[in-house]
């Protein structure tokens, strides 16, 4: 997992714009479970490169069904508990 100090570093590193494209890509691989906004603005950054805009959605994507399948889990243990059944 990757140190709080460090995620922020890694995150200033993929956002800047005038780092060489491959170390944006690096960094932002190196971060384990990128924040989504920072995936977002990523993204939807114009001058973004196709490389580093497809990683971007690639963990985004991953984000948002990771969050899914968290709330399905959720919403199974809540069913459950109001059922009395042990989860």
């Amino acid at each position: 997992m990757t140190k709080p100090n460090m995620l922020g570093a890694l995150t200033k590193v993929a956002e800047d714009e005038k780092a060489p494209i491959g170390l944006r890509v690096r960094a932002l691989e190196s971060i384990d479970r990128p924040p989504a906004a920072v995936l977002l603005r990523i993204m939807r950054h114009p001058q973004t490169p196709a490389k580093l805009r497809a990683l971007a959605s690639l963990a985004y994507a991953a984000e948002l069904k990771r969050r899914a399948k968290q709330k399905d889990t959720n919403m199974h243990n809540k069913s459950a508990l109001l059922l009395g059944l042990k989860v």
